[in-house]
């Protein structure tokens, strides 16, 4: 219920996002592929958030969308474990656009 009420009223920008975005993958990591959330962070949420919102913050020289971020939390929070870890969430792909392509 929390994350379906962060994702939804997210009014973020691009400074928030790495760690709004850590905080739903790592929720969702640990919800859907506890064995390897456990495995990968030792079982700690703080870990898992610093890492991946250290990852996200490599993108922050690329233009940033913010209703393709919206968007982006909104997937990872309400798919399935399935789709979580398929992993085609095509707007968290589109949340920076580095000019690739």
């Amino acid at each position: 219920m929390i994350l379906a009420l962060f994702a939804c009223f997210w009014n973020g920008d691009d400074d928030t996002y790495p760690e709004s975005f850590a905080t739903v993958y790592c929720s969702r990591l640990n919800e859907c592929y506890r064995g390897a959330y456990e495995e990968e962070y030792d079982g700690e949420m703080d870990e898992c958030i610093d890492e991946v919102t250290d990852d996200v913050e490599d993108w922050d020289d690329c233009d940033f969308d913010e209703d393709k971020a919206a968007d982006c939390l909104e997937d990872l929070r309400s798919e399935s474990c399935g789709d979580f870890y398929d992993g085609d969430h095509d707007d968290c792909w589109e949340v920076y656009d580095c000019g690739r392509g």
